[in-house]
């Protein structure tokens, strides 16, 4: 259907991550393509969450990865730490800005939220064979509900930008990330230098609503999330902890 097109475009949909197991289960597209929507009906986020924006004015995309022989069960976060930074390297590149990684998904810009990410992997045998890449980027959005602690690249950098130049750009960036893997040692010391909160206190809480004061110190190799407070060194996996937002007036 789509052959070897790099990007795919649809008005509307349910879900672009969705869209993209399926054309792949048809046989329709290659490595490295990248589908985006004007609009989805049932974005998914991490932990089980809903991802909304409004139409036109959000990058909302998925870009399929062959990661066959890459990638172990127990370095797969290596992927997440590849895919995070070859999106914070494009748009960095292209817009002046400085980028934050928040554990595990999120990208952050002014100490607010620009985009999200979701991965989802279809392992063959022992190893993982394809990845697609779910992303949420703010683009054009003006505004957003109170207390949702979000931007976008046009309240970032004061101009309007064409959603179309970023799936172009981003799809380019991401369709080298299962390369970026022969380099472990770069990514995991990369990602970790780009962790928001790095040497910094703040407060936390644990699922059992435990509340404390840390400083992140960075992630195991397999991908935990590693902070240090008067108790010591603690290490949490996702949905174990959770930054708890300042409080503004």
């Amino acid at each position: 259907m789509y052959g070897t097109q790099k990007i795919v475009f649809l008005p509307q949909c349910q879900s672009t991550n969705d869209e993209l197991w399926a054309l792949l289960d048809a046989g329709h597209v290659e490595p490295g393509v990248l589908l985006y929507a004007g609009f989805q009906t049932a974005g998914r986020g991490q932990r089980g969450t809903q991802w909304l924006a409004e139409p036109g004015v959000a990058l909302l995309c998925s870009c399929l990865l062959h990661v066959a022989g890459r990638v172990e069960p127990e370095s797969l976060f290596d992927l997440s730490r590849a895919v995070a930074l070859a999106l914070v390297d494009a748009i960095e590149a292209h817009t002046g800005l400085t980028l934050e990684l928040k554990w595990p998904n999120d990208l952050y810009a002014g100490g607010q939220k620009l985009g999200g990410i979701l991965i989802e992997n279809r392992w063959s045998g022992q190893g993982l064979e394809w990845s697609v890449v779910g992303l949420g980027l703010n683009v054009n959005q003006q505004a957003f509900e109170p207390g949702l602690r979000a931007t976008s690249l046009r309240l970032q950098t004061g101009r309007a930008w064409s959603i179309d130049f970023w799936a172009a750009t981003l799809q380019q960036a991401l369709s080298l990330c299962p390369a970026a893997l022969a380099n472990r040692a770069l990514l995991r010391s990369r990602f970790d230098g780009r962790l928001r909160g790095l040497g910094k206190v703040g407060q936390y809480q644990t699922e059992q609503g435990e509340r404390f004061a840390a400083i992140v110190l960075g992630t195991t190799e397999d991908g935990l999330l590693r902070l240090g407070s008067l108790a010591g060194e603690q290490k949490f996996a996702l949905k174990e902890v959770a930054e708890v937002p300042e409080l503004t007036l």
